[in-house]
Order: structure tokens, then C-alpha cells, then sequence
């Protein structure tokens, strides 16, 4: 047994670690967990998640969307509800200026991303 070879794959596992994706969006159905979406940069992975809520917005299932920090939940959608529940800590954007619904910010821009299963969608 080469114990050279397994030190090299921890430091390597420690490596692939650090560029784990931080940001989560987590996807349900009811109870059941459609899927996760993962990302490192927080400006996309909000911008997924307002697409993934507007994707959402219209059903009449009951559907809840979960933006999380590492394991800290930054934002919340539900269908129940019909609106975004933004935590305390959302940051107000760099302009200053928190826009109202429906008011014109600017074009849109589309991010595809993939979609990736939960475990216990596999289950």
C-alpha cells in the first residue's frame, strides 16, 4: 500500500472543497424536493432564483423555492404565499434604490443552468 497516493488524493479532495459551489437553490413540490440548483457566484444564483419563482409564479401547485448561503436560508418563495418573503439580511443593491413590483429595471438577462437532482428524488 502506497501511502504517498492517498495523501495526494486528500489534498486533492481538500482542493476540489474550496471550489464547491456556496450559494443552494433548493426546489419543492409539497413535500417532495424537485431538485437543486448550485452555484458559486451570488449575483447568478439570484438571478436563478428569481427565474426559478417566475417559473413557479402561475402554478396552482404548491410550490416553494429556498435560496440558501452555505447552510444560511437568504430567501424564500412560496406559492401559498404568492410573493418572495426576503430575509433581514438581504443586502439593497449597490444602487441604493429598491425597485417596486412591476417597475422597468432594465432588460433581462438569461443564465441556462442545470437543474440536478436530489437524493431523495432518486429514493
Amino acid at each position: 500500500m502506497n501511502t504517498g497516493d492517498s495523501k495526494s488524493g486528500l489534498q486533492k479532495m481538500n482542493a476540489n472543497r474550496s471550489s464547491e459551489p456556496r450559494f443552494n437553490i433548493v426546489i419543492w413540490k409539497g413535500a417532495k424536493q424537485l431538485g437543486t440548483l448550485r452555484d458559486r457566484d451570488a449575483s447568478r444564483a439570484r438571478s436563478n432564483f428569481g427565474g426559478v419563482v417566475a417559473r413557479y409564479k402561475n402554478s396552482t401547485d404548491n410550490h416553494r423555492v429556498e435560496l440558501y448561503d452555505g447552510a444560511d436560508l437568504i430567501e424564500a418563495w412560496s406559492s401559498e404565499d404568492g410573493h418572495k418573503a426576503p430575509s433581514a439580511e438581504t443586502p439593497v443593491p449597490a444602487s441604493g434604490k429598491i425597485h417596486r413590483e412591476g417597475e422597468y429595471v432594465g432588460p433581462a438577462i438569461s443564465i441556462p443552468c442545470q437543474l440536478v437532482p436530489s437524493r431523495s428524488a432518486k429514493a
